[in-house]
């Protein structure tokens, strides 16, 4: 089965309480998996880049 979508999706939890403080997340087309492999450090990266907004 090919995949024509992704997403990556990051909850950052309080340890405490156990709620999501925080929660970023990447949704695109893929087009070459082998290449949506291997970029997912970068979408990572630019998710957590958004921390601070």
């Amino acid at each position: 089965m090919r995949v024509k979508e992704g997403s990556v999706m990051i909850d950052l939890i309080d340890r405490k309480s156990g709620k999501v403080i925080w929660r970023g997340w990447a949704e695109g087309e893929i087009k070459n998996s082998e290449k949506a492999i291997n970029d997912i450090p970068k979408v990572v990266g630019n998710i957590f880049k958004n921390l601070n907004s």
